[in-house]
């Protein structure tokens, strides 16, 4: 928060505060119903209303945009009047960030005004009786929300539905008033197409196709994809079942509404599902299975190939391939044929451009090319402002640990308290000292600071021997850092563009505009 020179301010000159929490089901004040009572708070007392400031938040947290708005116009010395219709639509923080907030109230002479009383923060006993208001408060919502989570934790166990209805099912209420679910009459029959379609066999892509071209919406309103088909098929809702996590607790009741679908479907859906699931696990574990996925092009209709599984079956025994070939999505995001019948085994093609990585190993004059960077203004000014923010993220952090020692000394909190909140605030201030160490280093880049070739060019070194000395995953990261576009023919005629022009790597001609003098990842 930048804090300004003060200016000689009107005494009469008040800013209004509204708020009102999004984790409170019950609200005792509107926006509007705030704003109404501190306009004729303001006309009773005399006072020029500068300027309403509005949130929509919790009252715990203590970065608010209404909020921060309005203590930056308190800095420049806008008002010297805080409306509220009651102190917690202003406080209910932390106690380091309330003392932080009152400290400032208190620099730039602002008194804090309620329809029942007015408080002067220089005053000791103001700000005595401020506190305890605050501590009041603060512990009011704990207990406030505490109850309403064991409440509805209770709920849950009993059977009760929260939230909103999942697709396929609507809300509805019992003769006690209790929420229940029950199968939607317009949605419901989608939900038995999907579960009646996936158990013949049909894929999550070929039930999405199949609904959007019926002109059936998704959950979303929108088109149908495979995820979200997945979802449906998974929900135990579907199967009468209720799980839930609520307030630490895990709920499972078994047969808590009426079932969508036959449970016997249900079940053998999830197996289904749980066999697909398992036949994917390279997906699952990230494999590395392709070192060119992502730069590999293909050199006849000029778009990028990716891997996919292949399986093919002589005599009794299947074998698996990896391939290169195009993937193309529709319009509603499902899957449909490629324009282009490129397609490439994964090996001869990986192996192409781990030779053509190890020329660019072999040759120490790279090393002078590689540590070139851009050096734009554009980049540079990024840089300068994200080095601001966190300068100034740095000094509050600094202000908020000196403020414990003050909390400690006046018994406000014990020493576990305050070893608890002093070492969440060294971790924040060691990631920013990190990140301002990153965010610098990349600014001398700019600014010229040299670099020792000797040593790039030692490391450059080592990629000779790449396959033998690297995983699988460092290589494919080195191939994208160094190699950002790969054309293959159909025949299968490799054409690499590396970072630089390197002899012996690529045979582009004049128009090689992917030669780039920026290490990316170096």
């Amino acid at each position: 928060m930048k804090k300004e020179k003060r200016k000689l301010t009107e005494p009469d000159v008040a800013a209004a505060y509204i708020r009102i929490s999004t984790d409170e089901d019950l609200q005792k004040w509107s926006l509007g119903g705030q704003e109404k009572e501190l306009v004729e708070l303001a006309a009773r007392h005399g006072y020029k209303i500068y300027k309403i400031y509005r949130d929509a938040i919790s009252g715990s947290k203590s970065a608010r945009p209404g909020l921060d708005q309005l203590r930056d116009h308190m800095s420049a010395g806008k008002f010297s009047v805080i409306l509220v219709v009651d102190q917690d639509r202003l406080s209910r923080m932390e106690p380091i960030d309330w003392e932080l907030l009152k400290s400032e109230i208190r620099e730039f002479r602002v008194k804090l005004v309620t329809p029942v009383q007015t408080i002067d923060f220089s005053d000791e006993d103001n700000e005595l009786v401020s506190d305890v208001f605050n501590l009041f408060a603060r512990h009011q919502r704990r207990k406030l929300k505490k109850a309403m989570m064991r409440g509805r934790a209770e709920a849950v166990a009993n059977g009760s539905w929260f939230g909103k209805a999942p697709y396929g099912r609507k809300k509805i209420k019992n003769s006690r008033g209790k929420a229940l679910v029950a199968v939607d009459p317009e949605t419901g029959p989608v939900v038995q197409q999907i579960f009646a379609m996936y158990a013949e066999g049909n894929g999550s892509g070929i039930i999405a196709k199949e609904l959007n071209r019926l002109g059936v919406p998704s959950p979303e309103g929108s088109f149908w994809d495979t995820c979200a088909v997945i979802r449906v098929i998974s929900h135990p809702v579907h199967r009468g079942d209720l799980r839930r996590c609520e307030n630490g607790r895990d709920i499972h009741i078994k047969s808590a509404f009426e079932p969508t679908v036959p449970v016997e479907l249900f079940d053998r859906c999830q197996k289904i599902l749980m066999r697909r699931k398992n036949g994917r696990t390279w997906q699952r574990l990230n494999v590395v299975t392709g070192l060119a996925a992502g730069v590999l092009v293909c050199a006849g209709c000029g778009k990028k190939l990716q891997v996919v599984p292949i399986s093919s079956r002589y005599g009794n025994k299947r074998y698996g391939y990896y391939y290169y070939r195009h993937r193309v999505r529709g319009r509603n995001t499902t899957m449909s044929k490629p324009g282009c019948v490129a397609v490439h085994r994964v090996e001869p093609v990986d192996a192409g451009i781990i030779e053509a990585i190890k020329i660019i190993g072999s040759s120490p004059a790279v090393a002078g090319k590689l540590i070139g960077f851009k050096n734009t203004g554009k980049e540079r000014k990024g840089l300068l402002s994200r080095l601001e923010r966190l300068n100034k993220s740095e000094k509050q952090l600094a202000l908020k640990k000196e403020k414990l020692l003050k909390l400690f000394l006046e018994d406000d909190w014990d020493r576990d308290m305050l070893n608890k909140k002093k070492k969440a605030i060294e971790s924040e201030m060691k990631n920013i000292f990190n990140e301002i160490e990153n965010v610098q280093s990349r600014l001398n880049l700019l600014a010229g600071v040299k670099l020792d070739t000797g040593t790039v060019a030692d490391y450059l070194a080592a990629l000779v021997n790449l396959d033998g000395e690297m995983s699988r995953l460092q290589q494919r990261r080195l191939i994208q850092a160094l190699i950002p576009r790969v054309e293959v023919t159909l025949n299968g005629d490799m054409r690499i563009f590396p970072l630089i022009t390197v002899d012996g790597v690529n045979n582009a001609g004049s128009k090689n505009f992917y030669r780039q003098y920026c290490a990316r990842g170096i």
